[in-house]
């Protein structure tokens, strides 16, 4: 969303994006000028792919359809010492 342009103004629901990202409004949606948007986007998710591989691999995985529950992790300042 950010690559396309979303600046978080939260009314997704309403139809009212101000950036014509979630609008089924014609107008606002002409705001958004997708032949400008679609390099951003295709890297911004070449990079996340890439990310994710990393992620897999550094868990010694194959796929990332063998992430479990045990591969995540939460740390927290107060149980700090229990995560590992």
């Amino acid at each position: 969303m950010f690559a396309l342009g979303c600046i978080q103004a939260q009314t997704c629901h309403t139809g009212n994006c101000p950036t014509g990202v979630t609008t089924q409004d014609v107008q606002r949606g002409a705001a958004l000028v997708v032949p400008g948007k679609t390099e951003r986007v295709f890297h911004f998710h070449q990079n996340t792919l890439m990310a994710l591989k990393e992620l897999v691999q550094a868990a010694g995985l194959d796929d990332p359809s063998q992430i479990t529950a045990d591969h995540i992790v939460r740390r927290s300042a107060s149980k700090a010492s229990s995560c590992w």
